[in-house]
């Protein structure tokens, strides 16, 4: 199990705009969402976690209007900056839905795990077996849409975005070395 993280909370037009420059200024960030899918007919977008240059953000997308994360999605549109992520799949059609994100310059590491006839894909395992770092996956069915979220849930969050760089790197090198990098 690796340390709690305490990821800075971002619930204001403010710290959204902070957090884009640092996302701008990083050569890579790592982009995770958490719904409230579970707990709602109509599920939304409850928390933004974003790791960069060795930050941890958590935005509180319930907090803002959809506008003000708009400086957020400029930099996540991106095509040169590489967004980390892992089963983007749901993600993406939801940030899409709710505020029309294109994500440009992806690298989904649950592909990534495919690409190399991984058996187990989830992020836990491949965090697991690539990094021996062990997720606490406890709050997986957590309401992301109820607040206040208590420090653990936070950490929870965290880091899903927190490790996917060495991932990234660990699973390209193993790409490249098979030579399935460009597939």
């Amino acid at each position: 199990m690796s340390e709690p993280l305490t990821p800075l909370w971002i619930d204001t037009p403010a710290g959204v705009r902070e957090a884009a420059k640092r996302c701008a200024n990083a050569k890579r960030i790592a982009l995770d969402t958490e719904a409230d899918s579970m707990h709602s007919y109509f599920h939304k977008v409850c928390l933004i976690q974003i790791s960069a240059n060795g930050d941890h953000l958590v935005i509180d997308p319930l907090a803002l209007e959809p506008r003000e994360l708009a400086p957020l999605w400029e930099v996540v549109g991106d095509p040169d900056l590489p967004i980390l992520m892992h089963g983007s799949d749901y993600d993406i059609r939801i940030l899409d839905r709710d505020y029309g994100v294109r994500v440009a310059g992806l690298q989904d590491t649950q592909i990534m795990a495919q690409l190399l006839g991984e058996e187990k894909t989830g992020l836990a395992a491949l965090l697991e077996k690539e990094l021996d770092i062990g997720l606490d996956k406890k709050f997986q069915r957590a309401d992301w849409g109820r607040r206040p979220l208590n420090a653990a849930q936070l950490a929870y969050a965290a880091a899903d975005t927190a490790h996917l760089g060495d991932l990234v790197d660990r699973l390209r090198r193993r790409l490249e070395k098979l030579d399935r990098w460009t597939w």
